[in-house]
């Protein structure tokens, strides 16, 4: 057996007496002829109007107007639109706290590969700068004094390549030092960034007098409100070193990147 089809709600709507008039309005009550020896009877209708299934409530409707259900496709679309906005917030957020982070241990791991070989050579240095800066007088008989020129300042670190640390390398050819800083966290178009990597690297090449040279200069001077991209790369930065040592003079090395040129390393060298 099939289920049982839901009850029908009746509405009992009107009584009528009246004498069936014409074939139409008879159909139009719904009542049969009936005779009796041939004349036409008096007949009482009732009109019953049928209303469907009786129901719980009213009909749900979603908000985009499909009637029978509260939740269509198109409201599944817009939760599945909200979810992925959310996940897309919540990826977002943590990939720039990753990379903040990434940066500042970055700088603070250059740093404390400064400190650790400057602190070893520091007596050495002092020395061999108080036998610089002190000048040397000659003096021959018929003959003027003269002066001798206190050498230029050389880099620290041996010939070849040599790792600073977390992936930042320094190349030494004769005089001249390559700076590579080519990693996620370190290469950059920004001023600041890039002026962070110089004062973290640039005392382990060239030790003390580097140190105390960057040290005088206020952070945010070093590339004196020149265009990183467009002007230092063409015209350098120059450091003077005390005691007559000479200026380091660094160029930012731009390579081509996913967006455009960036800096990944920077070329020094001492000249008087």
């Amino acid at each position: 057996m099939g289920e049982l089809a839901p009850p029908l709600r009746h509405n009992v709507t009107r009584f009528r007496l009246f004498p069936p008039s014409s074939s139409d309005e008879r159909d139009r009550a719904g009542f049969d002829r009936a005779s009796l020896h041939g004349r036409p009877q008096m007949v009482l209708i009732a009109g019953v109007t049928s209303t469907g299934p009786m129901t719980e409530g009213p009909e749900r409707e979603c908000r985009h107007g499909a009637r029978g259900t509260a939740v269509c496709l198109y409201c599944r679309q817009d939760a599945r639109d909200v979810a992925r906005a959310r996940r897309r917030r919540v990826l977002t957020r943590f990939g720039l706290t990753t990379l903040g982070g990434g940066v500042v241990i970055a700088l603070i791991v250059g740093v404390l590969v400064t400190l650790a070989p400057a602190s070893r050579r520091s007596i050495p240095a002092e020395a061999d700068t108080g036998a610089v800066v002190a000048p040397v007088v000659t003096a021959s008989a018929g003959a003027s004094a003269d002066t001798a020129r206190p050498s230029l300042l050389s880099p620290q670190i041996p010939p070849g390549r040599r790792d600073l640390g977390d992936g930042v390398v320094a190349d030494r050819v004769g005089d001249e030092v390559t700076v590579t800083f080519d990693t996620d966290s370190l290469r950059t178009r920004f001023d600041w960034k890039f002026e962070g990597v110089v004062r973290a690297t640039l005392p382990v090449v060239f030790g003390q007098p580097a140190r105390a040279a960057l040290d005088s200069i206020d952070v945010g001077e070093l590339l004196e409100g020149r265009n990183l991209m467009r002007d230092l790369p063409r015209q350098g930065i120059r450091i003077a070193l005390d005691g007559g040592l000479g200026t380091i003079r660094i160029y930012p090395l731009p390579r081509d990147g996913r967006d455009g040129p960036i800096i990944a390393a920077y070329k020094a060298t001492v000249i008087p």
